[in-house]
Formats: C-alpha cells, structure tokens, sequence
C-alpha cells in the first residue's frame, strides 16, 4: 500500500454522510494499522509479531470488525476520537469481558 496520512480523516475515501472515517495509517501496539474505508465497509492490515488483517462495517459511529491473524481468529470494535485522528476499542477472541484494550494515533 502507498503512504498515508496518519490517522483518520485526512486523504480518506468516500464515505456516506454522518459516517465516521476510519481510513488512515495508526500506529498501535499490535504494529502498524492501516485500514482503507468505502462508505461504510472497512478493510485493514496490521503488521506486529505476525501480519494480520482486519474487515468490518461502521455503524452507529462504531467499526465493528472481525480479524485474522495466522490460524487464530476473533472480532473487536473501534470508535474514534472527538478529533477523528485516535482508535480506542478491543478485541477479543472469547467473551468480551476478557477482550484486551486495542487503540493507536
């Protein structure tokens, strides 16, 4: 993929009205982020101790995502920032409440 802005916002692909955008490079602690958004689907990879990758829908100003990385498998969520440029969320692969905290900027 190409070079990006960082986080949110700037430079993104088209999305429908009142849809949060999601498209940009984040730095996290799971590795680089860089997740590509048109309209409201969401697609992504992730490059830390193994690639993964990232495919979700935001709804009600929330991506809500499933993600692979090698054979393991399990979804997670993020909503930006008032200013639209940092990830909060989790992921997990069990039951939420053991889901781990998931952000980046």
């Amino acid at each position: 993929m190409g070079a990006a802005p960082a986080g949110g916002g700037e430079g993104a692909a088209p999305a429908a009205a009142g849809v949060p955008v999601f498209d940009g490079l984040y730095a996290t602690a799971q590795g680089p982020l860089r997740l590509c958004q048109q309209g409201e689907a969401v697609e992504g990879v992730y490059s830390g101790g193994q690639p993964g990758r990232v495919a979700g829908r935001v709804q009600g100003g929330r991506l809500s995502f499933g993600w692979s990385e090698g054979a393991e498998r399990g979804r997670g969520w993020f909503e930006l920032d008032a200013a639209g440029s940092a990830l909060n969320g989790r992921l997990g692969a069990g039951e939420e409440a053991r889901w781990r905290e998931w952000s980046g900027v």
